[in-house]
């Protein structure tokens, strides 16, 4: 974009404001090479009092403010922006990005919701909202924002990676493997199915330990284990994998079976 299309028309002092703007435009970005941030910063000032737009500056304002670690005037500007041109997306992006920064989580989750009521289609704006949700504690609200991505678009892998971490996170082992196992049918990625299979196995080893546990010392549990190890670790709340599932149908047959109650079983490994 040129410094010309930059300046706004209707200064009352016509065409050296014009001119006078587009020289102070020029001086903030040959400061701002320099690293003078601070003078670069008023420079748009007197350009946005000649008639530059506005927007961009308090846009460019917020750039620099933030390399000057001054994030909560950073916001301001970018504020001010989004004031003069509410439809337009760069500064809003760039205020959630400055509020996660600060780690204002309940400020970024408010930008985000403002920024998908102009473009609700916004994935970035829903992924920065789910950042806010779990910045604040709220697992809950980080999954629907994960499952609504994925309803956008259930043929992204890594939405409904992300959905079974969330779930993992939160301790709802049995649905995060159900994620995790649906990833595995839409992703030809072999990183993030290897990924995945350290996560089923993770999973997998911390339920079959206390599954063995609990068989060993509960005759009625070990007996329904035999006889169907899914319905049985089901009815607990646990959840394997489909690996997971004939690891446990293989200890059953070969171990459970023959374990007197007041013993307990050698754990997997």
């Amino acid at each position: 974009m040129t410094d010309q299309r930059e300046i706004t028309t209707d200064h009352p002092d016509g065409a050296q404001a014009t001119l006078d703007a587009a020289r102070a435009l020029r001086r903030a970005r040959r400061l701002a090479r320099q690293g003078d941030y601070a003078a670069a910063i008023d420079s748009l000032d007197a350009a946005i009092g000649f008639g530059a737009d506005p927007y961009d500056c308090y846009l460019r304002q917020a750039s620099l403010y933030r390399s000057l670690g001054r994030v909560g005037d950073a916001v301001m500007s970018a504020q001010k922006a989004i004031e003069r041109k509410p439809h337009r997306i760069a500064a809003r992006e760039a205020v959630i990005a400055l509020l996660l920064q600060a780690r204002d989580y309940r400020g970024a989750a408010r930008a985000s919701r403002d920024l998908l009521k102009v473009s609700p289609k916004h994935m970035a704006a829903r992924d920065a909202l789910g950042a806010a949700y779990m910045g604040m504690g709220d697992t809950d609200g980080a999954i629907r924002v994960a499952s609504e991505m994925i309803r956008m678009n259930p043929a992204d892998p890594l939405l409904r990676f992300r959905k079974a971490m969330l779930l993992q996170h939160k301790g709802e082992f049995r649905l995060a493997i159900a994620e995790f196992e649906a990833v595995l049918q839409i992703s030809d990625d072999p990183a993030l199915n290897d990924a995945i299979y350290d996560q089923l196995e993770d999973l997998d080893l911390n339920q079959l330990h206390s599954i063995l546990l609990l068989a060993a010392d509960d005759p009625l549990f070990r007996a329904k284990v035999i006889a169907d190890p899914e319905r049985a670790i089901a009815e607990r709340g646990y959840g394997l994998s489909m690996l997971g599932l004939r690891r446990l149908a293989d200890i059953a047959d070969e171990d459970l079976d023959r374990i007197p109650g007041d013993r307990r079983p050698k754990t997997y490994h």
